[in-house]
């Protein structure tokens, strides 16, 4: 009897200090994860974006005027949600501070200047580029490759304008 309790005493210290083993271990594995979160929060912080860009209805109304949107409404409906997506595009280049195109930021003067020269045949040009060109499939980023056509477009329409005006300069 006195072998069975000591055999019990043994097997209870034992225990104990397995027990003593595993919280050790657990607290060593915590204070660890304590230290990847308190990182991961640091990361978080230096990463965040920037929050997202609120485009004012006003914003879209001007942009609407300026390439006379009722065209699109009574002339060809059919091409009115391409015509909102570029609406929104531009919308978007001219209340950001600067925008990605091409690889690049531009900046938000350099783009008015640009954007200011929309208008509705350019949107009619752009509408008909997108509906025969433009394969969705293969964009990722339909927002930015949005945003990368009009700048292109519009330049190279400038450019063009510019050439046949001055066709000896």
């Amino acid at each position: 009897m006195k072998k069975a309790k000591e055999a019990k005493k043994v097997l209870a210290q034992k225990r104990r200090e397995y027990l003593k083993k595993i919280n050790t271990s657990i607290k060593v594995k915590q204070s660890k994860l304590a230290a990847l979160e308190k990182k991961l929060a640091a990361m978080k912080k230096e990463f965040a974006q920037k929050p997202i860009l609120t485009i004012q209805e006003s914003g879209i109304e001007k942009i609407k005027k300026q390439i006379d949107y009722n065209y699109f409404t009574y002339a060809c409906p059919e091409q009115l949600p391409i015509v909102d997506q570029l609406v929104r595009s531009v919308a978007e280049m001219s209340v950001s501070d600067s925008t990605k195109i091409n690889g690049c930021y531009h900046s938000a003067i350099h783009l008015l200047d640009t954007l200011s020269s929309v208008d509705t045949n350019c949107i009619l040009d752009l509408a008909d580029h997108i509906r025969n060109s433009v394969s969705w499939g293969s964009v990722r980023h339909k927002t930015a490759y949005l945003k990368s056509l009009i700048y292109n477009f519009v330049s190279q329409r400038e450019l063009e304008i510019a050439a046949f005006s001055c066709p000896g300069c």
